[in-house]
């Protein structure tokens, strides 16, 4: 299916791809995986694409990590990376990491909470924010909890319970991501015999789609195709 999907837009389509998805060498999320994987990578891509000052960016950050816990799940180098973004340190190429904002979309379809990304444009980041950050009500002049924190949260265990997330079903994740890496060469090799790309995908947002799939699944997707 994807062939005659890939095809229809004008991509070249190789049969000889090596790094292809398949149950052999991809990995099923865990659910808590997959979701601190979505909320770290929400962080930084907000951290990263905001104007405001140190004081709000450790705003963000204490509010998040509340409501999520964050400090459980990072590693050193994430804390390093993190530690960077809230002192707004110029060693941090902050417009890259604001891209992380696709990676975080195609993680949230794995989690039911989107739709599948558009792969023309750059896909709007209030969508993500909606979901986790918290909510300011207008009237009562309060924060609320956002939709996954309301999903997500155990009154009797008081703690986050993962296992109300339901994630996409194993061979459709691997269809989709198989799709996108698909469409990937197929951009590249467009732009690398200097043919025109009259498919309408951007080719940038098609390959930070596919760092998220490859985070998620715990293959390398990302490397050259044949």
């Amino acid at each position: 299916m994807n062939k005659e999907l890939i095809e229809s837009k004008g991509l070249p389509y190789s049969d000889a791809l090596r790094t292809i998805p398949t149950k052999k060498n991809c990995v099923y999320p865990a659910k808590e995986q997959i979701f601190n994987l979505f909320t770290k990578k929400y962080l930084f891509a907000t951290l990263a694409a905001t104007d405001y000052d140190a004081d709000y960016f450790n705003f963000i950050y204490r509010n998040l990590n509340t409501m999520y816990n964050y400090e459980s799940f990072f590693t050193d180098n994430d804390k390093i990376v993190l530690d960077k973004l809230l002192k707004k340190d110029s060693s941090i190429d902050t417009a890259e990491k604001s891209w992380l904002y696709e990676e975080c979309f195609v993680l949230g379809w794995i989690m039911n909470l989107v739709d599948f990304p558009l792969q023309d444009r750059e896909n709007n980041a209030e969508i993500l924010n909606d979901l986790l950050f918290l909510q300011f009500d207008e009237v009562e002049k309060k924060n609320l909890p956002s939709k996954i924190f309301n999903t997500l949260y155990d009154k009797e265990l008081k703690k986050l319970n993962f296992e109300r997330l339901v994630l996409k079903d194993f061979d459709e994740i691997l269809e989709k991501a198989d799709y996108l890496k698909r469409c990937l060469w197929g951009l590249e090799e467009l732009r690398i015999n200097c043919q025109e790309n009259t498919s309408g995908l951007s080719e940038r947002v098609v390959d930070h789609q596919v760092n998220g799939f490859s985070a998620a699944l715990q293959w390398d997707l990302t490397s050259p195709g044949v």
